[in-house]
């Protein structure tokens, strides 16, 4: 490959690295909006994500598209790196500290997606048991009541006038 699309090549792949680092940004924020419970600050951060998340795909098409173009259209990081040996040592050098940025980027954020997940079904068990005792209640507190809404226990009148 010639030099200077190693050299795009490397410019898509920082790209990448900028754009992973803000996806991680945001699960960080998304970890914090689910530990406080924000159900309206989530709706948000997740259409920040997935913002993000498209945008990555186009980077990576980009990337694609460039070594297709090469005649490699799945030219993984370590055939890159070998590729860049042959011609240059130092953005050999680069893409390999490129492809190790990637790959602690991309551990990090499954680990905290793994949290955030947790999290996530942790608030679906505390909302599913508050939901049960809601209804709960209120069955109890509809038994009292016939279906016109009448109250089964008849009071009787007579004995409240009697003490007034």
């Amino acid at each position: 490959m010639e030099k200077e699309i190693l050299n795009e090549l490397s410019k898509i792949i920082n790209d990448e690295i900028v754009n992973y680092s803000e996806i991680k940004m945001l699960y960080e924020e998304k970890q914090k909006i689910l530990v406080c419970h924000k159900i309206d600050a989530l709706l948000n951060i997740n259409i920040e994500i997935n913002e993000k998340i498209k945008t990555l795909k186009r980077i990576s098409n980009k990337r694609r598209y460039m070594t297709a173009k090469e005649g490699h259209p799945e030219l993984t990081m370590s055939e890159l790196i070998e590729k860049a040996r042959k011609n240059d040592r130092e953005l050999s050098e680069k893409f390999t500290e490129q492809k190790e940025q990637l790959n602690r980027l991309a551990n990090e954020i499954r680990a905290i997606d793994d949290t955030n997940i947790e999290l996530t079904k942790q608030g679906m068990m505390i909302t599913s048991k508050m939901l049960n005792v809601i209804v709960d209640s209120g069955i109890l507190g509809s038994a009292e009541y016939n279906k016109s809404g009448k109250n089964r226990q008849s009071m009787e009148l007579s004995s409240i006038i009697e003490n007034v």
